[in-house]
C-alpha cells in the first residue's frame, strides 16, 4: 500500500514541499490516532455516495488492522461549534477579502452558506480546513450536503464496502 519501502515514505513526510504551503504535520498520541481511524471508517460506512479512490476501500482491512494494534482510549475528532454570530463574522470577513472583491451577490452569499454548512457539518468540521476528499464530496454530493443512511432515516443499513 506504501508508494516505496518504509525510508522512502518517511523521509516523503518530513519534506513540507511536497504537502503544499498549508498543509500541517503533526504528532498525534495512538489512543487518538485510533479514535479518529475508527471514526472515519464509520463516517465512510454511513456515507450515502461512498467515496473511493485507487487505494480506498481496497485498503480499509490493513487500516482496520493497524487500528485495532493501537490503544483504546483516545478522542476522535474534535469538532468546533460555530453559533450564528461567528458564522456571520467568518462571511463578512471573506466577503471583504481580496478572493471575493467580484463575488459579493445574493447568490455568491448563498453559495458561500452552502459550503460554510458543509464545511461545519461533515468535513472537518472546520470550514477554513479542506481536504480533496471533502472538495471532491462536496463538487459530486448532492444539493444536500451528505445526507447520511441509517435504518432510522428508513433508507437501510449503511452500505459496507467491497474490499475484493
Amino acid at each position: 500500500m506504501l508508494p516505496g519501502d518504509i525510508d522512502e515514505v518517511l523521509t516523503a513526510f518530513e519534506e513540507p514541499s511536497d504537502w503544499g504551503d498549508d498543509a500541517i504535520l503533526s504528532d498525534i498520541d495512538p489512543t487518538s490516532a485510533r479514535a479518529r481511524a475508527t471514526e472515519a471508517i464509520h463516517n465512510a460506512d454511513i456515507s450515502f455516495f461512498p467515496l473511493t479512490s485507487d487505494k480506498w476501500p481496497t485498503c480499509r482491512p490493513l487500516i482496520e488492522w493497524v487500528a485495532r494494534l493501537l490503544p483504546d482510549g483516545g478522542r476522535g475528532f474534535i469538532r468546533l461549534e460555530r453559533d450564528d454570530e461567528a458564522r456571520a463574522t467568518l462571511t463578512e470577513a471573506f466577503f471583504a477579502s481580496s478572493y471575493a472583491k467580484k463575488l459579493d451577490g445574493s447568490d455568491h452569499r448563498d453559495l458561500l452558506d452552502s459550503i460554510l454548512s458543509f464545511g461545519i457539518a461533515w468535513a472537518l468540521g472546520d470550514p477554513l480546513h479542506w481536504g480533496p476528499i471533502s472538495v471532491d464530496a462536496r463538487r459530486s454530493g448532492p444539493s444536500s450536503p451528505f445526507p447520511t443512511r441509517s435504518a432510522a432515516s428508513g433508507l437501510g443499513s449503511p452500505r459496507r464496502p467491497s474490499t475484493r
